[in-house]
């Protein structure tokens, strides 16, 4: 198991499935750009 998906599912009691589709809903708000950059910028903003 991911250990982001562990940090979700002890931190806020989800379940693996719903770890899971919060970090696919996530990726795909970076990768839609919401912020207005590229995802390669991502990486130098965290």
């Amino acid at each position: 198991m991911n250990e982001v998906v562990r940090i979700l599912m002890d931190r806020d009691g989800l379940s693996e499935e719903e770890a899971r589709d919060l970090i696919a809903e996530t990726r795909e708000a970076i990768f839609e750009e919401m912020l207005g950059l590229e995802p390669d910028y991502i990486i130098q903003i965290l």
